[in-house]
């Protein structure tokens, strides 16, 4: 069994005195007093020996008016009364006080497991399963799946050497037996805002973890407690500081990671596929921060087993929720207010539940602009609910529900010569979804993960124009794509019924297999004069089927190959996706890693074009008839170097994508153009503790281009894509001085050119990108409330940005951009009880 204890994360204090005086009875009278002083008076008083974590018995209150005739029974009692959940072991005669889930003295269920090495990460506080923590057993590395969960045939050793990591956690190392199911626990680098345990003298969390696999990045969610931005949209705060993914625009409703286009890159939240990410603004996100426990960007070359576009794809896993108790948290700041509640149920269940939604913002941003142009008002609900149990055989199940609105208007009022304009915008957009998991954990087999999926985005979109001609205050409203009573309304939704078995990993291979089925259905409404482009409505089943390995090579090489086969419902044409990963191991201190990969898209989201060169996107899905299947294909190769608190991380990577579709349409017909792009690039990343306190730098030098025929008129056979930009560099620093901790970052990108995707207009303003961000924390604790309170500034020095492919092009050729953040104040007051 693993027999280490490491539950003593700053300081311990250890007597061995003598119990002469053990008979003497022990009387303790003390009201509210930490649980750490009344151990000193024991110690003083009777010599009775202790050994303990004060930061965490400082925390811990207890009462108590009563006599013992013997130490074990006064200490039995004062645990008992004290208010945290701790417990003790007797070690050659000192009374050893710890938490009753110890960071690494494992819970073992001793069922036979017939030479196998089972076990299951988990976080020592919260109880948390860990998904994909990395582990090492002897000199074989593997990972384990979304519950933490992992399977290993040894050779012929009895006894393991294991070594477990996760990002924001501290390391496990410790020695383990076979037939033995294991849950080992981790203790987390910084821990939450609860209600005994705020911070203490932890370091900040790691931002990020070195990987094996090139083209991954695995973020810490809840560092983005500390970076400056509204806490509603964390999920956007974090990426837009990762390299590869696109800052500058902020283009936050579909992230744009690696040169993908809009639709590329697929975000799953519990299974649920998000069609919308974010309301118009970056500071309202569709996920609500407080129920994301894990967060993995893949932004190229992944296998089979991920994703299902051409792009990229984020993987966000939710909390499994606190089985033992009950709280509350309340997050406020001055756009909305944003609640969670986690029951425990009988037999090992737990109910969560999350609501937020907006409010009159007091600190709008237009209240600090002197020249308006621009006025915009934003609106968010949404709800979230989960309810989890695990069974008695150890497999565990969960439902979640979403439901998320978002309606957004926006007026830009402009002067053009002698004519005033305004351009109109309004949108709404509803975002749902549901799911259901079942983990299994077989006797002999490995185990497996089935889960069943929905999810649904409606969207409203209205778009107009008023003009005054003549100068004489008579304005009429026009639409700006051209036609009168200009609305689109789309619609798709998605069910989906998944199977994932994990065989047991030996010595050499790791193999899983799995298989998909999954329904698209999509409606496009276009309400306007022009009748040519026709509604849409079309749907589509396909089968998916995967296997991949994962072969360990004399421990310097590994080899992960994988196949794809997606078999569409509406075609006879099956799709093969091969793809490779593949890892050296060069050195203790860095690795080289490197991928390949095929990758077809079945439902896109398309463009159309109006008269005046305005983009319109819609999903649609393929058929390789009217539409073609998108196709893609990415290479990639990287460097790792870790030493200590230092961390570099750089990639090359070189993406193509064919069959993009656009649409041009004007008053009388409608064309369709068909496409390729192209992406490469380098992505460099550095990292460095000092102390307490966390420094990181960002850089991408990438380079974007398209190629369709009605482009040839400009004499190129590739032109630059609407989101390319040469250089992006960030930058980031988190201070930690407890109770304060204080964050800055920076971004500053070359520009992106804002260029009209048809032939009318050609836009070659180049609008480089600023965003300089602070923000401070403090935490406190009220009696048995802990707090946080805080403020941040996005945008301080208010440079003016604009939004990647968001602007509007009027009859007269005049382009009106939509300004990205300009200055925003947030401040914030976060309770949990």
């Amino acid at each position: 069994m693993c027999a280490i204890i490491l539950g003593f994360l700053l300081f311990t204090f250890t007597h061995s005195l003598s119990a002469q005086n053990s008979s003497k009875k022990i009387k303790i009278r003390v009201q509210e007093k930490a649980l750490s002083v009344v151990l000193k008076n024991l110690n003083e008083a009777y010599d009775i020996s202790f050994s303990y974590n004060e930061a965490v018995l400082q925390n811990c209150e207890v009462s108590l008016r009563a006599t013992f005739k013997k130490p074990e029974k006064a200490i039995q009692h004062l645990l008992k009364k004290a208010r945290c959940k701790l417990s003790y072991k007797m070690v050659d005669g000192v009374f050893i006080i710890y938490e009753k889930a110890p960071l690494s003295n494992p819970v073992i269920d001793n069922t036979n497991t017939s030479g196998q090495f089972k076990g299951q990460v988990l976080d020592r506080v919260s109880g948390e399963t860990l998904p994909f923590a990395a582990i090492q057993i002897n000199d074989r590395g593997l990972t384990t799946d979304q519950n933490g969960r992992f399977v290993f045939i040894p050779k012929d050793s009895s006894k393991l050497n294991i070594k477990i990591s996760h990002l924001g956690y501290y390391t496990l190392d410790t020695i383990c037996t076979l037939n033995k199911y294991h849950y080992l626990q981790l203790s987390p680098k910084v821990i939450g805002l609860k209600t005994f345990e705020i911070n203490a003298e932890q370091l900040l969390l790691d931002n990020q973890l070195i990987q094996l696999n090139a083209g991954l990045n695995k973020l810490n969610h809840q560092v983005a407690t500390f970076l400056p931005g509204n806490s509603d949209n964390s999920l956007f705060n974090l990426l837009r500081l990762q390299p590869g993914v696109l800052a500058t625009g902020e283009e936050n409703k579909d992230y744009i990671v690696w040169g993908s286009y809009s639709g590329q890159t697929e975000v799953v939240f519990d299974g649920i596929t998000l069609f919308n990410t974010n309301s118009f603004y970056d500071d309202l996100g569709t996920v609500n921060p407080l129920v994301i426990k894990d967060i993995e960007v893949h932004k190229g070359g992944y296998n089979v087993d991920i994703g299902d576009r051409v792009g990229g794809f984020v993987n966000i896993t939710s909390k499994d929720g606190d089985k033992e108790n009950n709280f509350f948290k309340i997050n406020a700041n001055n756009q909305t207010i944003n609640g969670m509640g986690n029951l425990a149920t009988a037999k090992n269940g737990v109910v969560q539940m999350s609501m937020r939604t907006t409010h009159y913002n007091l600190l709008s941003w237009e209240k600090f602009q002197k020249k308006r142009n621009l006025e915009s008002s934003a609106r968010l609900t949404d709800t979230y609910l989960k309810y989890s149990k695990t069974t008695r055989k150890g497999d565990n199940y969960s439902v979640s529900l979403l439901v998320n609105l978002t309606a957004h208007n926006e007026l830009v009022e402009n002067k053009n010569d002698n004519t005033d304009y305004d351009l109109g915008l309004s949108q709404i957009a509803m975002q749902n979804g549901a799911s259901f998991f079942y983990g299994k954990k077989w006797h002999k087999g490995g185990f497996s993960n089935f889960q069943l999926s929905y999810s649904n985005l409606y969207k409203n979109s209205n778009n107009n124009s008023l003009r005054d001609y003549n100068g004489d205050g008579n304005s009429v409203w026009y639409d700006y794509y051209g036609y009168d009573d200009a609305a689109i309304k789309t619609n798709i939704s998605e069910f989906a019924a998944k199977l994932d078995h994990y065989f047991p990993t030996t010595t050499i291979h790791r193999l899983q297999a799995g298989i998909s089925a999954i329904y698209n259905q999509v409606n496009f409404i276009n309400i306007n004069s022009n009748k040519n482009f026709k509604n849409k409505q079309k749907e589509v089943n396909r089968l998916n089927i995967y296997i991949k390995d994962n072969i360990n090579l004399y421990n310097f090489l590994t080899i992960e190959p994988g196949v794809k086969l997606s078999i569409p419902s509406n075609t006879t044409k099956p799709y093969v996706q091969p793809r490779v990963n593949a890892v050296i191991n060069a050195h203790k201190n860095f690795k080289l890693n490197a991928a390949y990969g095929w990758y077809s898209q079945l439902i896109v989201q398309n463009i159309y074009l109006d008269s005046q060169e305005n983009s319109i996107p819609f999903w649609d899905i393929t058929d390789d008839e009217d539409l073609p299947v998108l196709h893609g294909q990415h290479y990639l190769a990287g460097f790792v170097f870790q030493k200590k608190n230092f961390l570099f991380k750089t990639e090359a990577y070189h993406k193509t994508i064919h069959n993009l579709t656009r649409y041009k349409i004007n008053s009388s017909s409608y064309y369709s153009f068909v496409g390729d792009a192209r992406t490469s690039g380098l992505d460099f990343y550095a990292e460095q503790s000092i102390g307490k306190q966390k420094f990181w730098l960002a850089y991408t030098l990438s380079k974007t281009e398209e190629r369709f025929d009605y482009l040839d008129s400009f004499g190129e056979s590739y032109s630059p894509a609407p989101h390319d930009q040469l250089h992006e560099i960030k930058g980031a620093a988190l201070f930690n001085f407890n109770p304060y901790y204080f964050s800055i970052n920076y971004v500053h990108g070359s520009g992106i050119p804002n260029t009209s995707l048809g032939d009318f207009v050609k836009i070659k303003k180049t609008i480089p990108y600023s965003r300089l961000d602070i923000a401070f924390l403090y935490q406190f604790k009220i009696k048995k409330t802990a707090l946080e309170s805080g403020a941040s500034i996005t945008n301080l020095l208010n440079h003016y940005n604009v939004r990647y492919n968001n602007f509007s092009i009027t009859k007269d050729s005049k382009v009106v951009y939509a300004q990205a953040s300009p200055f925003t104040p947030t401040i914030f007051m976060n309770v949990t009880f």
